[in-house]
């Protein structure tokens, strides 16, 4: 007990001390009003950061429920170290966090202690309906481990459900997009990250290391993976009766620099089991794929074509297990533009960081898009400069309904306009300002009423 109290006033004053030198101000009313309910309601960064500030305290919440009741903003807390993460190795979080389908935005994080995420650590507890833009964590310390968007760490019957991630990750070692470690029957399902991630080992789009009897289902990635051993584009490694079930690895590029490297899994081991995923047919690199299959470390072969007409991906990502095509989001991939599924539990359109990285837009184009009458859609555009152009319409199956044909157009103001039926489209506009200059995308999700 004496131990116990030591620690927990460690960590207090260790969380003051980085509060300080960051200038953040927690705030932590919320509770400390009603500190007996059993559901608590945050709304702001402070109060958020008031959570992290009570739990690295000691109070873990468990069998409580915090409620996100709006989009959160970290930017302010983005400076020296950054974000001050909810729990750490030693003092985890236990209750339920529902993000009630909003999204943080702008996580940084720049320390070397392990156990780094907007959770540090979770045990018996769970994260869901949640959406994490723009996250930047970067880490150098090669003696430290568990690191990921959601949470470094989750275990003992913990869950990441229904969350998404976007940005950069690059840390040393039990790397994820969204978690770094899930351990002791614990479950990452219905969850995608974008995250480009790097680390020296244990390195995965989704998961680094998946132990004791834990599993992800129903996951994808796209962001590039790499590292030096143990690199999946699902999940890096997976032991000890572990499963990785009805997944998806749509990485442009997964490397590993030393061993153990696997489109879907980079190293199984231990009565662990794969079944069901799949993989880009073009993954690079080409030459490395040698055990291709649904239930092998490579995973099955999926063509661009099949992702352009099928965003469920062969029936794994259905409305039953929580996903959507609308809203949906665009994917520029392999100079193709797809469709990928979207969370029903995340209210947001289009992703906006994953657009403005992956979908570019031109300074020499500009696209207006004007309400439906009468079934007709109006597309005015503007190009500042000569420039060879092309538009498509396409509905949600991926089927062209409407196109502009590609040639070249001198500068000026112009109107497209095409009849559909009430529903989704995606137009997208290809653009080359010279010849020598590469094509560039822009894309839109419409609604036509």
């Amino acid at each position: 007990m004496k131990k116990a109290a030591i620690l927990t006033s460690l960590a207090a004053f260790l969380f003051l001390l980085e509060a300080a030198a960051s200038a953040q101000t927690p705030n932590t009313d919320w509770y400390t009003a009603n500190p007996s309910a059993k559901s608590f309601t945050i709304s702001t960064a402070d109060e958020l950061a008031g959570l992290a500030q009570l739990v690295n305290d000691g109070n873990d919440f468990s069998g409580d429920t915090i409620r996100l009741a709006k989009n959160i903003d970290l930017s302010d807390y983005s400076t020296g170290q950054g974000w001050i993460p909810i729990g750490r190795y030693f003092i985890s979080f236990n209750g339920t966090f529902n993000g009630g389908g909003h999204i943080i935005s702008n996580l940084t994080i720049n320390r070397t202690a392990g156990h780094q995420g907007l959770f540090g650590h979770i045990r018996g507890g769970r994260v869901e309906n949640l959406g994490l833009d723009n996250v930047n964590i970067n880490t150098n310390n090669t003696g430290n481990r568990n690191y990921g968007a959601i949470a470094g760490e989750i275990g003992s019957n913990s869950s990441v459900v229904n969350c998404y991630s976007t940005g950069i990750i690059r840390s040393t070692s039990y790397v994820g997009g969204l978690v770094g470690y899930a351990t002791y029957n614990s479950k990452i399902a219905n969850s995608y990250s974008t995250c480009v991630v790097s680390g020296n080992s244990h390195v995965g789009g989704v998961v680094g290391i998946l132990s004791y009897n834990s599993i992800v289902t129903n996951c994808y990635s796209t962001g590039t993976v790499t590292g030096g051993r143990n690199v999946g584009g699902v999940a890096g490694a997976v032991t000890d009766e572990s499963q990785v079930i009805s997944s998806a690895a749509l990485n442009d590029r997964v490397r590993a620099n030393i061993a153990d490297v696997g489109r879907v899994v980079g190293q199984i081991s231990r009565r662990s089991t794969l079944s069901n995923n799949v993989a880009y047919s073009r993954m690079e690199p080409l030459s490395r794929w040698d055990n291709k299959g649904s239930d092998n470390l490579d995973g099955h072969d999926i063509p661009i074509t099949s992702l352009k007409s099928d965003w469920t991906i062969g029936g794994r990502f259905i409305a039953e297990n929580g996903w959507s095509i609308e809203p949906g989001w665009l994917f520029e991939f392999a100079d193709e533009t797809v469709l990928l599924p979207s969370l029903q539990a995340i209210t947001t359109s289009v992703n906006p960081q994953f657009r403005q990285r992956q979908i570019q837009s031109s300074s020499a184009f500009n696209m207006r898009i004007s309400p439906a009458r009468n079934s007709i859609t109006n597309i005015s555009y503007t190009l500042n400069t000569e420039s060879t152009l092309s538009i498509s319409v396409y509905n949600l199956k991926g089927k062209k309904i409407a196109s502009l044909p590609k040639r070249l157009r001198a500068a000026g103001n112009y109107n497209f306009s095409f009849k559909a039926p009430k529903g989704f489209y995606i137009v997208e506009a290809r653009i080359q300002e010279k010849p020598a200059m590469k094509e560039k995308v822009y894309a839109e999700r419409i609604l036509v009423k």
